[in-house]
Parts: C-alpha cells; structure tokens; sequence
C-alpha cells in the first residue's frame, strides 16, 4: 500500500514538474501583438537615441573626428527617422481614421459659426439641424472612438493593460480585484 501511495506521489509530482515545458505559450491577442510591436520599435528608438548622444559626447571628447561624426550621425539620424515612420504607420494600423472627419466637422462647424455669428445660431448648438448642422454628439463620438476609451498602465512595470485585465501580462502583478 505505502508502494503503490508513493507511486501515485511521485507520477502526480512528475507530471506538476513536466507540464509547464508542453503547454502552449499565450498568443498574443490584437491589441498586445500591435504592442508588442510598438514597444519593439520603441526600444529601437531609444537606442538610437542613446547612440546619437553617445557619438555627440565621443566627438565632444575628440574620439572622432568631425568627417566620422557627420557620416555616423546621418545614419542613425535615418535610422531613427525610419524607425518613427514604422511605430506611425504600426499605430495607426487597424484604426479607423476618423481625424480627417473630426476636422472636417470642426472646420465646417466653425465655418457655419464665422457666417451667422453667435454660437447660438450653430446649426446643433440649440437643436436647429434643418440645414445639415453638426450635431455636438456626433463630434463626441468620433472623438471618443478615435481616443479608444481610457488607457491604463500596470503600476508595477508601467506597461499597457486592457481595462478588463486584473493580472499584468508582462509582469504578473495584481492589478486589483475587478
């Protein structure tokens, strides 16, 4: 009996210690794949940055010489530029791109405001839409859709969670009890 006890103890022990190696690592759902993304660029960048004053003070103390620094700095200046470009196009990826239609409404808004004078007489301002006014509302959403709802950062290692999250995905850290 006392064989067959430590048998079953040491098969359940052996299969606690083994699991973790065959199960499948998390994959990365929409919003943390795109930052996983941006926080791969932005290390880039700062790195980049860290090279350019590294080669401004190497300069400064006379380590190069000032053909070096020109040639060296023009490259990680493109570097950096090129890297800015790609965290741009990465975060503006998959979103709708309500900007332009926010301005316009604005714009037209605003258009409509210089031609009749005060707010008041805003086609939305009191309720008058007859003549294709803007509605406040409308801007307000487009503006609320654009912003995403609000943003929070795990207060352990500041990184990005989602709203719903109550464990931090990089850190493991507890984020309360929601």
């Amino acid at each position: 009996m006392i064989v067959i006890a430590a048998l079953v103890i040491t098969v359940a022990t052996f299969a606690f210690v083994i699991y973790p190696l065959f199960r499948r690592k998390p994959v990365l759902s929409g919003d943390f794949a795109a930052d996983a993304g941006i926080e791969e660029l932005r290390s880039r960048r700062n790195t980049t940055y860290s090279m350019l004053k590294e080669l401004e003070f190497d300069y400064q103390a006379g380590i190069l010489t000032e053909e070096d620094y020109r040639t060296l700095e023009s490259r990680y200046k493109g570097k950096a530029i090129g890297i800015l470009k790609s965290m741009d196009g990465l975060a503006n990826r998959g979103v709708v791109n309500d900007t332009d239609e926010i301005e316009r409404l604005v714009a037209e808004r605003s258009r409509v405001s210089r031609h009749r004078g005060k707010t008041a007489a805003i086609p939305g301002g009191n309720g008058d839409t007859a003549a294709g006014g803007i509605e406040d509302e409308e801007i307000e959403r487009l503006v609320a859709a654009r912003r995403g709802g609000e943003t929070r950062f795990c207060p352990h290692c500041r990184k990005k969670i989602r709203e719903t999250d109550r464990f931090c995905y990089y850190c493991g850290a507890s984020l309360g009890g929601r």
